[in-house]
């Protein structure tokens, strides 16, 4: 469905808006680059979703809500309504537009812990603001994580009041809590999220742990104070986990920092896709700000604010950054996924035509394909429905990169099956091969 969303290109929204560039999508929704009309229109972000979804009503009055909310490091939501395009019936929500996500730095390379620290205080500032408010943020994790012109912000159009009893609109995520299918989203579930996010900013893994056990998650070997603030948010009791105010304390912020110190100065505008930690620690000698990271320009560009004074060094030209080392221990237990996968495989029975009745593959962009040094492999385990249907998808090996298993979980979540005869769920194991060259998927029936 997400390329399917490509011929929209050009209709306009509501009489309005425009859609010019895709940026991306599913099947619940896409996102446009639009602008915003008036004497000096500027370039905004549209969301679109079908209208003829369940609880759509439901979600465009939490737009309209969210719209009110107010603070520096939170997306704006401008406007929001209902449309029609062609055929289709639309919701939309407008709002600012970003220029770059955390996921897509991770793609590439982890956090340092200076920019751990650094990219901390303005997402705990937002969580202190919806939580003061007795709002939840609902969708933390790296890709919620935005450059908008000289700020790091949250996305705003999940977030919402706390509905106990009410199934969330989205379906849960590898960065959720465990409660939250019975729970609901909570603030002491952001704070799980939160904690997810940042053991996956420093190594690119997510923790190990198990929905079905009570064991807290095995944490990879983390830089201080990183250990124990993913520690304390990653507590399975939502009541022993640490607020937004006590995170802030142990990374040493007591207060909200002043805003102009939040700020992404012009020269680190965007996040840093490739860039040595000599570079990145030149730049924060001389630049006072709390997201480092930007993506080095392919050919030269107008400056976007002053020229910097004068006595703001060059930073020196960047070493190679050094090869990562996965942690240790998610390392291992993806290693052995790998091999339990391989092993189960060889004696499940493969796919034979007419099985895998939809099959989609992850959408990855260039820039991300062109990070992949030989392959990377992912393990997705479904559960199928006697119609077909995924009912549930869990990563079965993340492999090496917490950016492409995301992407197979995903896109594993569409596929349909050829209904079993014996009218009994089933259980597949699809193995993704991310390639610069493509992706690869290998379906393999392993229950009944």
């Amino acid at each position: 469905m997400s390329e399917a969303w490509k011929h929209l290109h050009g209709q306009v929204a509501d009489g309005k808006f425009p859609l010019q560039e895709y940026i991306g999508g599913s099947e619940q929704g896409a996102v446009f680059i639009t602008q915003r009309p008036g004497a000096s229109a500027s370039k905004a972000a549209i969301k679109l979703v079908p209208a003829d979804l369940r609880r759509a009503e439901r979600r465009l009055e939490r737009w309209k809500a969210a719209s009110r909310l107010s603070h520096p490091h939170l997306v704006q939501l401008f406007e929001t309504g209902r449309c029609r395009i062609e055929d289709g019936d639309f919701i939309y929500v407008v709002m600012e537009h970003a220029e770059e996500n955390l996921s897509e730095v991770l793609a590439e390379r982890p956090l340092t812990a200076e920019e751990t620290r650094e990219m901390l205080p303005p997402v705990l500032e937002a969580l202190s603001y919806l939580h003061g408010k007795g709002w939840v943020h609902g969708r933390l994790q790296p890709a919620n994580i935005l450059a908008v012109e000289d700020r790091l912000k949250l996305s705003s159009e999940e977030c919402h009041r706390p509905e106990p009893g009410i199934p969330p609109l989205t379906e849960p995520t590898i960065y959720d809590a465990p409660e939250v299918p019975e729970q609901g989203l909570t603030a002491a579930a952001d704070m799980w999220s939160l904690g997810m996010t940042v053991v996956d900013a420093l190594t690119r893994q997510l923790p190990v742990w198990q929905s079905a056990d009570h064991e807290e998650p095995g944490l990879p070997e983390l830089p201080e104070p990183f250990p124990d603030i993913a520690l304390h948010c990653l507590k399975r009791d939502p009541g022993g986990r640490w607020n937004a105010a006590e995170v802030a304390s142990r990374l040493g912020v007591a207060s909200p920092p002043p805003l102009e110190q939040s700020r992404v100065p012009a020269r680190t505008r965007r996040f840093l896709a490739i860039a040595s930690i000599a570079a990145i620690v030149a730049l924060a000698a001389t630049l006072v700000a709390t997201a480092v990271f930007r993506r080095p320009a392919e050919t030269p560009q107008a400056p976007i604010s002053a020229t910097p004074p004068p006595q703001i060094p060059t930073p020196p030209k960047p070493e190679p950054a050094p090869e990562r080392k996965p942690p240790i221990e998610p390392a291992k237990s993806a290693e052995r996924g790998s091999r339990e996968a391989r092993r189960e495989a060889a004696v499940a029975r493969p796919a034979t035509p007419g099985d895998v009745v939809k099959q989609v593959l992850p959408n990855i962009p260039d820039k991300a394909r062109n990070t992949i040094s030989g392959s990377v492999t992912v393990a997705v385990r479904l559960r199928v429905d006697p119609s077909g249907q995924v009912t549930n998808a869990s990563l079965d090996s993340a492999g090496s990169s917490r950016y492409f298993a995301q992407r197979a979980l995903e896109a594993s979540r569409q596929w349909r099956f050829r209904p079993g005869p014996s009218g009994r769920p089933s259980e597949w194991l699809v193995q993704f091969e991310f390639r610069r060259s493509g992706t690869e998927a290998r379906p393999t029936r392993v229950a009944p």
